[in-house]
């Protein structure tokens, strides 16, 4: 079903204070095309309702690259995902991952941007550009670790599959 009726099915189970007709069945899968909508924007009814929802599996499809251009934005929306899914270890496992990835991130670019003001001026002596190039480098190593870890936290969760890589008959 749609987004619309959703929306128009929790929006009477909030009016009735009756839960929808929806929630009364087990379902075996729930399937959300446009999956991406799920992570990250305001709360929605459709999306109140599609997290109600008991379902034996949950999956998510989405041929929409993540529109964010911040690692805070993204970590959130990934949250959302997370929370769709039910996965047991979004609560315990997921917060300080998406901590560590954001500290590397702001570090990395604390980082750089020392390294190329150093580089830039030939004013500076030799030694605090090269602590500045290693401090980059450290934090390079480090943000490296924490997407390693981000990945091998989803991947048992996801399957990715990319246009370029698929073969049709």
């Amino acid at each position: 079903t749609g987004s619309e009726r959703l929306s128009l099915e929790q929006r009477h189970a909030t009016a009735t204070g009756q839960p929808s007709v929806l929630c009364e069945v087990h379902w075996a899968r729930l399937v959300c095309d446009e999956g991406h909508h799920l992570g990250g924007g305001a709360l929605t009814n459709a999306k109140i309702l599609l997290m109600d929802l008991p379902a034996e599996r949950r999956w998510i499809l989405s041929g929409t690259p993540a529109k964010e251009t911040s690692d805070a934005e993204g970590c959130a929306t990934l949250g959302g995902l997370l929370h769709f899914l039910r996965d047991p270890r979004r609560h315990t496992v997921w917060p300080p991952l998406s901590r560590r990835l954001l500290k590397a991130s702001a570090a990395l670019a604390a980082a750089t941007t020392v390294a190329a003001g150093n580089c830039s001026t030939s004013s500076g002596p030799a030694a605090a550009a090269a602590a500045a190039s290693s401090a980059a480098s450290e934090a390079e190593v480090e943000m490296r670790a924490s997407v390693e870890a981000v990945a091998g936290y989803l991947e048992p969760l996801m399957v990715r599959q990319l246009k370029a890589k698929i073969q049709v008959p």
